[in-house]
């Protein structure tokens, strides 16, 4: 209590409480059933006083500080795909901290930032209060995760590797975060997505493809990643899928030598100028059946890279690129 509230409180205080130090004479019966009504009124009084000196401080706090604003659970989220899938469930205003690669949807660039994927500190977690963190297993730092878990903040941590997988990932999320309908929501929507990429290329002619990630070196998508099996259901065959790696390095002589139908450049981003460049970029090697066939397209690779419930729609626009035919267009 601020010295400026004690003189007021004070002053309400029966004699003899407020002031221990002084001696008052003994007083007639009925004066003292008068006081003792008198000095219950003032307790009353004073209860509610301090009641109310102790409610405006916080009052004032919370609408000076907007972190004591967002609703609770307090959600601190360590990757990009597990931002998106908060803000999927509807639960993006809780949302405390998000990484510096937060950049979907577009309310993710609003949230304050603590850091890269493996740049986030102990220090800039905890100062956002959290009652929920979501982390990934190989995405974070293990060190971070030790040390949260060590001062007993409820760390979830996450590592889908297919798409079934991701399905599982946002039904545990839901269900942690209170919404678990809207879990189930979202993968019966992801899940009929598939249904319909499936049905879309059933029996169509798989089609040889390479997925570039970098052109310089050349990086492609080989197995165990998610683009590989993306490609795998939107009816094609990955080129590099025998590479001994995930992110293999090839040179254009092998790439030339298995010929791809089809080349899915995500080396550029969401630059608008990426088809150009891409085609810039492959006209090169004139002969390569994906470029002479105009087949070289470009995507985002967040539809590609993050196991979130926009890698759904990544395989719905793959298999377009793949099997055109199969939804109405032409190759």
């Amino acid at each position: 209590m601020s010295q400026e509230t004690w003189p007021v409180v004070q002053s309400l205080l029966p004699r003899g409480l407020g002031n221990r130090g002084q001696n008052h004479p003994q007083l007639p019966d009925r004066s003292r059933g008068f006081l003792f009504m008198k000095t219950r009124k003032k307790i009353c009084a004073l209860v509610i006083l301090f009641a109310t000196i102790m409610i405006i401080p916080s009052c004032r706090q919370v609408k000076s500080g907007q972190k004591d604003q967002t609703p609770r659970p307090r959600i601190v989220s360590l990757a990009p795909n597990l931002t998106e899938i908060v803000f999927s469930l509807g639960m993006g205003d809780h949302l405390v901290g998000v990484t510096d690669h937060c950049n979907y949807p577009e309310q993710a660039n609003t949230k304050p930032k603590l850091g890269g994927l493996k740049t986030i500190s102990l220090e800039a977690v905890i100062a956002t209060n959290p009652d929920i963190v979501l982390a990934t297993k190989d995405g974070n730092e293990q060190s971070l995760i030790e040390e949260m878990t060590r001062l007993h903040l409820q760390v979830l941590t996450y590592q889908p590797y297919d798409l079934d997988q991701v399905l599982e990932t946002i039904l545990s999320i839901g269900k942690e975060l209170g919404v678990e309908n809207r879990g189930e929501e979202i993968v019966k929507e992801l899940k009929a997505k598939e249904a319909f990429v499936d049905k879309s290329v059933e029996g169509a002619k798989p089609v040889s493809a390479i997925l570039v990630y970098q052109r310089q070196p050349l990086i492609l998508s080989g197995p165990g990643t998610f683009a590989d099996d993306l490609i795998k259901k939107a009816g094609g065959t990955n080129l590099a899928r025998d590479a001994g790696t995930q992110y293999p390095r090839y040179s254009m002589e092998i790439i030339i030598e298995k010929s791809p139908l089809v080349i899915i450049d995500v080396s550029m981003g969401t630059e608008s100028s990426a088809q150009k460049q891409a085609r810039d970029f492959w006209s090169q090697w004139p002969d390569l059946p994906a470029f002479k066939n105009n087949r070289v397209a470009v995507m985002n690779p967040d539809l590609i890279t993050r196991p979130g419930p926009r890698l759904f729609e990544g395989l719905v626009e793959l298999a377009k690129i793949l099997h055109p035919e199969s939804f109405g267009a032409k190759k």
